[in-house]
């Protein structure tokens, strides 16, 4: 856990770095949503706020239309995945997700569909198989849960795959690093 939070303080550090934000700046990013920092796609198609790094390759951006998060996979452009869980051996039946996902929007690559979580009061539950990537897998596994909410792709607010590298500005202006504009290495890496 606290390799987790190491990691993630520092890419917050990066991220504020790379963009050598003043005080002033990070002052008015803090205390206004509207002057957070934007992220587009490379086609400049606008995607929400910048949030956090979920993965390795994976980034949350914060979609104040949907009041959630959006996960992206950096290396695809496509939506992050999200896990199904299910209380028979065989992945049939009512999916479920962690509590935490109904907050956030993602996507099961077997289904083809997005998903979040029903906000609702979370409920301790024997699953007994799990969908993500590729294929089902067996496991026995007692959790909290909530029903997962099936999220039309038509409802985004923006289409995916997105355009690769993201981009990112503050207060309507590109970001820059060192003159150039700014695709972070850890926004850019393995990304034509």
């Amino acid at each position: 856990m606290f390799g987790k939070s190491l990691v993630i303080f520092v890419i917050s550090i990066f991220l504020f770095s790379a963009f050598a934000l003043t005080e002033a700046d990070a002052f008015r990013v803090n205390k206004s949503s509207a002057a957070g920092i934007e992220v587009y796609d490379a086609d400049g198609q606008y995607l929400g706020l910048s949030a956090f790094s979920l993965m390795e390759n994976s980034y949350a951006i914060y979609v104040p239309s949907l009041s959630s998060y959006v996960g992206i996979n950096i290396s695809t452009g496509e939506g992050a995945l999200v896990t199904l869980y299910f209380q028979s051996n065989d992945c049939t039946g009512t999916p479920y997700v962690r509590p935490h996902q109904a907050y956030w929007i993602g996507y099961n690559r077997v289904t083809g569909k997005y998903y979040t979580g029903a906000k609702t009061v979370p409920v301790k539950m024997q699953t007994n198989s799990w969908l993500q990537s590729d294929w089902c897998r067996s496991m026995d596994f007692l959790d909290y849960k909530v029903p997962a909410e099936e999220v039309s792709a038509d409802s985004l607010p923006f289409t995916f795959p997105v355009a690769l590298p993201l981009q990112f500005k503050i207060d309507g202006t590109l970001a820059k690093a060192g003159g150039a504009y700014c695709h972070t290495p850890l926004l850019s890496h393995n990304v034509a």
